[in-house]
């Protein structure tokens, strides 16, 4: 089932990899295969490849290495641009195969869903961020454990920056417990771009529940369109497919450069 706006909306999901973004600290510099892109306010680096040929990998290796020094490089390949054979030379120079990544647009309404007992939405500002971040981080780690001071406060540069404008973040809390997060970019066109839940609060519908509370939110602040995006091969993606989100616009082939 596609969108009827899903050429228009595919192309501003595009834009948003390609385009400087400087209310979070985004920068984006057009390069001869693409766009490089870094953070003001985080350690952050990627490259996102529109057109690379095979010949090229080993000089475009080089020109990231160059770019970011010691830094590792996430990549981003657009579908339109990989290859079986582009993949073999990424991977033979270097470059290490990660997931591919679908965004994927909602169509039609969201099914209700019961929200799990003593369930509360509680969306933060600049304050809340260190919670939000410990919760992240061990909810895509699947541990318990407390997070590390150097990975926190990686974590919080980047919320901090993201934090801005009409974009959002909450924490999804079960008898008061931080139980889950999600974050999202606001704007006409709102991506729904982490969701996460502690290992002792899975299955309980507790990722559905944040994800119809986001759609209310964006609905009631005049947004058009809710999307979410996922690793193909992840569980998740068949949750997000049964909550309606069904239109693919746009796929990413992930890979990372060392330094």
């Amino acid at each position: 089932m596609s969108h009827p706006f899903h050429d228009d909306i595919a192309r501003a999901v595009r834009s948003w990899y390609l385009e400087p973004a400087p209310e979070m600290g985004y920068t984006a510099e057009p390069r001869w295969f693409g766009v490089v892109r870094g953070n003001t306010e985080a350690d952050f680096a990627s490259a996102t490849v529109t057109d690379l040929a095979d010949g090229d990998v080993g000089r475009f290796a080089d020109e990231l290495r160059s770019s970011f020094g010691r830094r590792a490089v996430r990549v981003q390949v657009e579908s339109a641009a990989i290859t079986p054979s582009l993949d073999a030379a990424l991977v033979d120079d270097g470059f290490v195969r990660g997931e591919t990544t679908t965004y994927l647009l909602h169509c039609g309404s969201l099914p209700e869903v019961s929200s799990p007992t003593g369930f509360e939405f509680d969306p933060i500002d600049a304050a809340g961020v260190p919670e939000f971040s410990r919760v992240k981080l061990q909810a895509f780690g699947s541990t318990e454990e407390a997070p590390s001071p150097a990975d926190i406060a990686h974590e919080n540069a980047f919320r901090r920056a993201e934090l801005n404008g009409s974009n959002g973040f909450a924490i999804g809390r079960i008898n008061g417990d931080a139980s889950g997060i999600i974050g999202w970019y606001g704007g006409d066109d709102s991506l729904i771009f982490l969701v996460a839940t502690r290992v002792p609060f899975r299955r309980r519908g507790l990722a559905s529940t944040m994800i119809c509370r986001v759609r209310d939110h964006v609905q009631a602040r005049g947004g058009c369109s809710v999307l979410i995006n996922a690793d193909v091969d992840d569980d998740p993606v068949v949750l997000y497919r049964r909550l309606g989100f069904t239109d693919e616009v746009l796929r990413h082939h992930v890979y990372e450069l060392q330094a």
